[in-house]
């Protein structure tokens, strides 16, 4: 995960808004990801996908799909 984190950024560089943000001459035009979403609507939507819900996924599985108070308690080795 944290390669693509850094290749990502490394996309992001070249791209002279955030060339000039981070105090660095030069750069390619600003690429326009589209205007359907703002630029922050389309990084939260990834985030969402890659880490929100597969672990609402996992908490709803923990907490509806366990096995009854009586069963895990049973084997705990006495």
């Amino acid at each position: 995960m944290l390669h693509f984190y850094y290749d990502g950024f490394i996309w992001k560089v070249r791209e002279k808004s955030t060339r000039q943000s981070l105090g660095l001459a030069g750069g390619t035009a600003d690429v326009k990801l589209g205007s359907f979403l703002p630029s922050w609507a389309l990084h939260a939507s990834k985030w969402a996908v890659a880490f929100v819900i597969p672990l609402t996924a996992m908490w709803f599985g923990k907490v509806y799909r366990a096995a009854p108070p009586v069963d895990r308690t049973g084997h705990c080795g006495r």
